[in-house]
């Protein structure tokens, strides 16, 4: 039996906080009326949009997004249900766990659990640190992807190159096409933190 994807969208105006809330849940429902949510989304911001015609959401002001343990803030967002896609615009900042990624646009994509941020791309995690102008995240895969003057660096050790790509899971660094490495030795390392 194939699944009908439905979406509940439900506004819920909280006059105690003064903002707006948006929850967005893709359902997978059977013929026999079995629901079993996919992914939840709650949206919250100062202002929201309904676009009838192209069935957009756009939300401004103190936007936040919360998916699971992710959790992304901005000046603007627009959820396009037919899409299943989140684009986030302006002073972007996304927190999931230990990582941390900052950037001037974000695209977030549901089902296929992939992130993509735009612009002045800076991340960290632990002790890897990293910038790009243009950063891909499996969330399922916990791979990371830099490209665009691409440059990581861990414990003083550098990486440039065209990709990075960044295993959070596994903690391992590769580049692929031009790469520069700069090494710090020990000794370098422990003269530096006198």
């Amino acid at each position: 039996m194939h699944k009908i994807l439905t979406f509940l969208i439900v506004i819920l105006v909280s006059a105690a906080v003064g903002s707006n809330t948006l929850n967005a849940q893709s359902d997978g429902a059977s013929e026999t009326n079995n629901v079993s949510a996919d992914f939840d989304i709650v949206i919250t911001a100062d202002v929201f949009e309904l676009d009838g015609l192209t069935n957009e959401f756009v939300a401004s002001g103190n936007v936040r997004v919360i998916q699971e343990d992710i959790v992304i803030v901005g000046d603007k967002a627009t959820f396009d249900k037919d899409k299943n896609l989140i684009q986030l615009f302006g002073n972007i900042e996304l927190k999931k766990g230990k990582m941390n990624i900052t950037c001037k646009t974000l695209n977030a994509y549901g089902k296929k659990q992939k992130i993509k941020a735009f612009g002045g791309v800076n991340f960290n995690y632990e002790d890897i640190k990293g910038s790009c102008e243009i950063a891909e995240y499996d969330t399922k895969s916990q791979l990371l992807v830099l490209n665009g003057d691409a440059e990581a660096w861990q414990f003083g050790n550098r990486l440039n190159g065209d990709r990075i790509f960044i295993d959070l899971k596994g903690q391992k660094i590769r580049t692929q096409g031009k790469a520069k490495v700069k090494l710090i030795m020990k000794e370098e390392r422990k003269e530096d933190q006198k």
